[in-house]
């Protein structure tokens, strides 16, 4: 179950970066989709795992995540400040 919730925060990095860099109708079209898949995941693990824990797992992956990928692929700044 906990596998549920790292695939459903690694779609949660794909929507949230696609709800700031999508431009046309298939890349919004994939952020609906991950947005379906991320959410769908995280009330899956939420039936068998304790559901304050599965959110907040969820949410810090996802931001974590979100973060790196600003920086790594979309030329975000480096930032110590950003990072804690």
């Amino acid at each position: 179950d906990w596998i549920k919730v790292f695939v459903a925060a690694l779609f949660e990095v794909f929507w949230v970066i696609g709800l700031k860099h999508a431009d046309d109708f298939w890349t919004w079209a994939g952020t609906v989709i991950a947005i379906i898949i991320s959410f769908y995941g995280m009330i899956m693990a939420g039936r068998k795992l304790p559901v304050g824990t599965v959110y907040a797992v969820f949410v810090g992956l996802g931001t974590a995540g979100t973060v790196i990928s600003e920086i790594l692929f979309f030329g975000e700044p480096f930032k110590i400040s950003k990072i804690l």
